[in-house]
């Protein structure tokens, strides 16, 4: 699987030379110079330190002797600090994300989307910092150190509740909860510190996202919820029957249901678009009619 990673990377970056992108004006630029130069300015330094290192790693792991050359040290130890470092390619998922949601058209999916976003960043976050508060343990008891895995009887487990129990540690510091587990040697401890701030800082900032991306939610439907409400109002102060009332509320839900599409007039944000940009628009709504 190592091999088919740097691989795939190793064949993406001259790819990404010929990848077009979206201009100021609304058009798609092709152009080698262009997209090149477009690449060269963004990603290339960031690909090549990783693709560098990926086969760096590579060929450190069938070659210990390698990596102890480059003075990286054990060669185990070695090749998980540099693989780590991969992680820099998560940066690319933002622009990947952006598109997603720029391809959904529902109120409701979209907030679903990003709330499921946050908790994908929570989790993923707090596996690096299990992953990390696991390689301390092991890496102070094998120094001879007392370490968090010794003392827990962690190290004797199977890699699957090392993991969860990683994890479970990670998911109590970042949510100021509790946990059995706990520090025991200075490195652990200041890593436990660490984790409290950062921790502390994460939580706060994704409730508060949570909360204002419910609210802008409901925010966009205030207006339907009143008039809904003064219509219910209106049915109580003028004891409207039962049957009434639900032939009325039928009859609106099956309105909203089938509610007129809008025209391109209708949209504020369209009319800032340029000439191209809309002639594209235009074709893509109309060609697939003819």
């Amino acid at each position: 699987s190592w091999l088919r990673s740097a691989v795939y990377w190793l064949t993406d970056m001259p790819l990404q030379f010929f990848v077009g992108f979206n201009t100021h004006e609304g058009k798609v630029e092709r152009r080698f110079s262009r997209t090149s130069m477009r690449y060269i300015k963004s990603w290339f330094l960031l690909d090549v330190l990783i693709v560098t290192l990926d086969w760096v790693s590579l060929v450190g792991f069938y070659d210990g002797e390698f990596l102890e050359a480059l003075r990286i040290g054990k060669t185990v130890r070695g090749i998980r600090i540099i693989r780590g470092v991969r992680i820099l390619r998560l940066a690319k998922l933002g622009p990947f994300i952006q598109h997603i949601f720029d391809s959904v058209h529902s109120d409701l999916m979209l907030l679903s989307l990003k709330l499921l976003c946050i908790v994908v960043i929570a989790f993923s976050l707090n596996h690096f910092i299990g992953c990390m508060w696991y390689l301390i343990g092991t890496a102070t008891a094998a120094d001879g150190m007392e370490s968090w895995t010794t003392m827990s009887g962690v190290a004797e487990r199977n890699p699957g509740y090392q993991y969860v129990t990683a994890l479970h540690w990670s998911l109590s510091n970042f949510a100021i909860a509790t946990t059995r587990i706990h520090a025991v040697n200075e490195w652990e401890h200041w890593f436990g510190v660490l984790v409290l701030l950062v921790g502390f800082v994460c939580f706060a900032s994704g409730l508060s996202a949570i909360a204002r991306i419910v609210s802008r939610y409901y925010s966009q439907e205030s207006s339907t919820v009143h008039a809904e409400k003064s219509l219910r109002q209106f049915m109580g102060d003028r004891s409207i029957s039962p049957k009434m009332s639900q032939r009325i509320w039928s009859f609106l839900r099956g309105q909203k249901r089938n509610r007129q599409r809008l025209c391109e007039h209708d949209v504020v944000l369209l009319k800032d678009l340029p000439k191209v940009l809309r002639v594209e628009l235009r074709k893509d709504m109309y060609v697939p009619l003819l």
